[in-house]
């Protein structure tokens, strides 16, 4: 089974790992920029800190991932701080996630690094760039584009044609 790691050990992280394990994804771990965290416990459902950012980023320079990690989910807040760590990636190490209780068009594009989280709606034909947050209870309308590393806030509604 693929292994993923949460690269945020924050409240957004505890969110994200939720949304993740209820898409079926496993969780292997976090990455967290604050090295004492490491070992230690990050959210309720068993995901500890394994691997400070800085080890992290030394695997990535080496075009590699952890042992055993298969892809990497985005899970930190500040936009400016995410598209940082976004751009810092190869695409193919990130992973979307996409809640089992949002509702996404068929015709929406969802951009890669980006999660969609439970309650949210992302409506036909609307585009999403990559690193996107769409969060909790959150509707992007028919035919809205929202750029990369952009955060809809929870019961945020963007109406129809917004760019």
């Amino acid at each position: 089974m693929p292994e993923y790691l949460i690269w945020g050990g924050g409240g957004h992280g505890k969110v994200v790992a939720d949304a993740a394990r209820l898409a079926g994804l496993h969780i292997r771990g976090f990455v967290d920029s604050d090295s004492a965290k490491e070992g230690t416990l990050a959210e309720p459902g068993g995901g500890r800190i394994i691997v400070s950012e800085a080890d992290f980023l030394k695997s990535v320079a080496n075009g590699d991932l952890p042992d055993g990690v298969d892809g990497v989910i985005l899970a930190i807040g500040s936009n400016s701080a995410r598209q940082r760590c976004r751009l810092r990636l190869p695409v193919a190490f990130l992973t979307t996630v996409i809640h089992p209780g949002a509702m996404v068009s068929p015709n929406a594009i969802i951009g890669i690094g980006s999660v969609v989280l439970a309650g949210a709606v992302v409506n036909s034909s609307a585009r999403l760039g990559s690193g996107c947050i769409i969060n909790s209870g959150a509707i992007v309308e028919h035919d809205c584009l929202v750029g990369d590393d952009a955060h809809v806030a929870p019961r945020a509604v963007l109406a129809g044609g917004v760019k």
